[in-house]
């Protein structure tokens, strides 16, 4: 019935639609972008548009940029952005992306919003050639972009490497694929160490308003040998666009399917015996996002989302001979987003609802069997004014309202007198923000942000002495700089400050191997930090960008297991049709007892991760060729991230891209 009531309420929104002049597609700047200088634009009615006075909360990631960086994942992506912290795990969920010391990462795939229980399965094996942007937005300050609730504590809590640094989405990750823009046919074949594969055929064409882009991907690995990190994959990506005064629209379609090895850990773990696959892994991905202008002024928008990943799991032991049997499992979410933009040259309002209805029918993780069921309704409103060519003030509110409507009282697989949960509400979750922007000069632009959130703990969690945990309550401040001095040298720096009231982190540990889940506790925890970053062009074809970032909080048991420092540098070069690219990530040490033998905190982190690449671009009669070398993890590293799970060190590959 809730599906019906919604699609009715939307498709009565847009019903009554009629042909009218349409909406000025305007331009909006965007934060952080690569070496080139370009900056990204959004159409007015966009719903990932963040306000001006958060642009250095922002950092993108164009396609030159990525392609510079030839990243094996989207993972590598990310993990150049300040104040980014990419994990990697060998369990049931491996890849995780955090911010700002430990908040946990929303996910939007040209908007289709990913929980991690599905992105931690499906996401590293995506394929970044098909990327147009990544934007990575820091702060949760646009409210237009997604919940700042999590589906299921068994996600945003006890399965997650780093548990209890962050209770909520306090950022997203935004990706945008490539759009057909014309004729274009291609390929691209790429080979490497370990056995390393990647084949892709893509086109695109575009036809009066329509327009459309399809791309074909075989990709794979042997993995090192004795590590169980094989993995493979075939998927399909496909999108439209269609554009007139009328309508505008856009869809798209992802499949994948595969199988992925889930990496043995070092006998530092208690899962060193654990010889894990997914087989198969599928994933499907669907969009359809339809804007409709009434006017010059104002913009009514649609869209609809669903994904959906299952696999049959095997847990096989190095211990015993015994074949497992497939344990299936399934995770989908359905997404209904309706908003209106009210845009004229001074103002910018924005209004909407979303409804997320998630659910694991097969049980979650390491809760199989047990059905889970969410519904996730949200609100908000956001508002941007520019007074003069200077000043810009916003702000914004946004509420999500959980209703579980099947699940267990708390995450714990050994209490066996767990009640279930049938069709009970939680507490609503409410964030505001306010900000400004102001261009001081010519130079120098300043910004600042305050912000509120308040958010129930779940009562799925397992707590210390069984007890109620007491509301989180955080109090956001931001202030900071950009300038833009010259070509060669343009900087920017943001302060910011958290204040968490009653802040959900694993006290202690339950249950062991497949069953291992955390128990909570609260405390009061102010967190602080500083970002920089800072590029330019220089003469004779060199380019850079840098980023450093500096987190700390006032509990000494939550700063042992942040890393402190992340600095990143990106240096290019291009002289005709040869480019060469350095990148450099360093994270600073922390300490991690996931899993770890005799819960010992062991140390993680400290590793610097060099990565090196030379293209060259040429014609060959009417085809259009880039040849590129790479090697990655330079220094061979082996670096952990979780207690037990090492990174596979030095790869390198080559790499022939084809276009017509």
């Amino acid at each position: 019935m809730k599906k019906q009531v919604i699609m009715g309420v939307a498709l009565l929104a847009l019903g009554s639609a009629v042909t009218q002049a349409s909406a000025e597609e305007q331009a909006v700047e965007m934060g952080g972008v690569g070496v080139t200088g370009k900056k990204d634009k959004q159409p007015v009615y966009s719903a990932t548009t963040v306000p001006a006075s958060a642009s250095a909360t922002v950092e993108e990631f164009s396609r030159e940029d990525i392609q510079s960086i030839a990243p094996a994942s989207v993972y590598d992506i990310a993990a150049l952005s300040p104040g980014a912290r990419v994990e990697f795990q060998g369990r049931k969920g491996m890849n995780a992306l955090q911010l700002r010391g430990g908040d946990t990462v929303g996910i939007i795939l040209d908007g289709v919003y990913i929980p991690w229980s599905q992105a931690s399965r499906i996401m590293a094996q995506f394929p970044v050639d098909a990327i147009e942007s990544v934007r990575i937005v820091r702060d949760s300050s646009a409210v237009t972009l997604g919940p700042f609730v999590a589906f299921s504590p068994a996600m945003s809590h006890d399965n997650v490497p780093s548990p209890g640094l962050g209770s909520s989405n306090q950022g997203f990750m935004v990706i945008t694929t490539k759009k057909g823009k014309g004729p274009e046919l291609g390929g691209i074949a790429e080979y490497g160490s370990l056995d390393t594969r990647n084949f892709q055929l893509y086109h695109g064409n575009s036809k009066g308003p329509f327009s459309y882009r399809m791309v074909g991907t075989a990709s794979g690995t042997s993995g090192r040998a004795g590590w169980n990190n094989a993995a493979n994959n075939l998927s399909l990506l496909l999108n439209g666009n269609y554009d007139s005064t009328a309508l505008k629209a856009d869809f798209l379609i992802y499949y994948a399917n595969g199988r992925r090895e889930i990496q043995r850990s070092t006998k530092d773990s208690t899962a060193y015996t654990s010889l894990w696959n997914y087989d198969p892994l599928e994933s499907l991905q669907i969009a359809l996002n339809l804007h409709k202008p009434w006017n010059a002024v104002h913009t009514t928008s649609l869209s609809y989302a669903r994904g959906r990943v299952t696999d049959d799991e095997y847990l096989k032991s190095s211990t015993s001979t015994t074949i497992p049997q497939a344990v299936r499992q399934e995770d989908q979410v359905e997404t209904w987003h309706l908003w209106h933009v009210a845009a004229t040259e001074n103002n910018r309002l924005t209004g909407g609802f979303q409804a997320f209805l998630w659910k694991s029918p097969t049980g979650q993780f390491f809760y199989e069997g047990v059905p889970r069921k969410e519904d996730l309704f949200s609100g908000y409103l956001q508002d941007e004014y520019k007074f003069n060519n200077r000043l810009t003030l916003d702000g914004g509110v946004r509420v999500d309202t959980k209703l579980i409507e099947q699940g267990s009282d708390k995450y714990s697989p050994l209490q066996a007198t767990n009640k279930k949960i049938e069709n009970e509400w939680q507490q609503p979750a409410i964030s505001m923000s306010i900000g400004s922007s102001y261009q001081l000069n010519e130079q120098h632009k300043l910004l600042a942000r305050m912000g509120y959130t308040r958010q129930e703990a779940d009562t799925f969690l397992a707590t210390v002495g069984n007890k109620t945990l007491n509301t989180e309550e955080r109090f956001k401040y931001e202030a900071g700089v950009e300038a833009s001095y010259h070509p060669a040298f343009n900087p920017s720096v943001t302060l910011f400050l958290y204040d968490i009231n009653n802040f959900a982190y694993s006290a202690a540990t339950g249950g062991s191997g497949s069953s291992v889940y955390n128990i909570y506790d609260t405390a009061n925890i102010i967190r602080k930090g500083v970002e920089t970053s800072v590029k330019g062009s220089l003469p004779w074809g060199f380019g850079y960008h840098a980023g450093y970032s500096y987190i700390t909080t006032n509990r000494g048991d939550t700063n042992k297991v942040m890393p402190h420092h992340n600095v990143s540098l990106r240096l290019s070069h291009q002289i005709g049709g040869l480019e060469s690219n350095l990148i450099l990530n360093y994270v600073g040490p922390y300490e991690n007892n996931f899993l770890s033998v005799g819960n010992i905190y062991r140390p993680a982190g400290e590793y610097t991760r060099v990565d090196l690449n030379v293209s060259y671009s040429f014609k060959l009669d009417k085809a259009q060729l880039r040849a590129t070398v790479y090697g990655r993890n330079l220094l061979d590293d082996r670096y952990v991230t979780i207690a037990g799970w090492q990174d596979q060190g030095i790869t390198c590959g080559a790499k022939l891209e084809v276009a017509f």
